[in-house]
């Protein structure tokens, strides 16, 4: 049972995200016989050495931990509900240069120093990543549209972009973004699913097919 400083495993694994790094949980005081019981009875599940997850978490991050990668670029861009081109780019996710290889060919991997340091264990990248790589694999024009729909949104301060060591790209967009200009439409999946699920994405022939479980 847990105790009163000591909340019940899986609800750690919820409070990060639904999937978390074993030895994240662990720094909670949970042992490994109690990751063992959690497992056998259904309440978390295996993702990869080191990674564990809830029955019912978010795929793409399940899928993201068992790759080794974060959710990035026009992928997290979407998720995070910013106006994306609706064309289908397949699943764009970020690795910081000399983290490990092995790396599925289905996805688009950006291999770019973070101009935000990535913490252990987290699974997506903050907007200020997701923009820089959205600036540097989008043409200009659906970049544009993507950083108008993040300063609209009040997802990032200009400010704080400011002072970021963009690359050119980046600070024309950011010279030239305009926040109070609505970009394109409600957003959508560009996989035509209807939806931003990666699951449904797999489905109907992504190219994310061969990185889903």
């Amino acid at each position: 049972m847990p105790s009163r400083d000591k909340p019940d495993i899986s609800v750690v694994v919820r409070r990060n995200g639904g999937v978390a790094l074993v030895r994240a949980v662990a720094d909670r005081g949970h042992r490994r016989a109690e990751f063992a019981a959690a497992i056998a009875g259904g309440r978390l599940v295996r993702v990869r050495r080191g990674w564990v997850a809830l029955p019912d978490a978010d795929p793409m991050l399940v899928a993201a931990a068992r790759q080794g990668v974060v959710l990035s670029c026009v992928t997290q861009a979407r998720r995070l509900g910013l106006w994306v081109h609706d064309r289908n780019p397949g699943v764009h996710a970020a690795v910081s240069p000399g983290g490990a290889g092995g790396k599925p060919d289905s996805i688009r991997v950006h291999w770019a120093k973070p101009l935000i340091p990535r913490a252990p264990g987290v699974l997506t990248d903050p907007i200020e990543n997701v923009l820089a790589l959205v600036a540097e694999c989008e043409p200009f024009e659906r970049a544009l549209a993507t950083w108008e729909s993040a300063l609209n949104k009040g997802l990032v301060e200009r400010q704080v972009l400011q002072n970021l060591p963009l690359r050119a790209n980046a600070r024309r967009l950011l010279d030239e973004a305009s926040p109070s200009r609505m970009p394109g439409s409600r957003p959508t999946c560009g996989c035509g699913c209807g939806g931003c699920g990666f699951p449904s994405a797999c489905r109907s022939g992504s190219r994310a097919i061969g990185w889903m479980p």
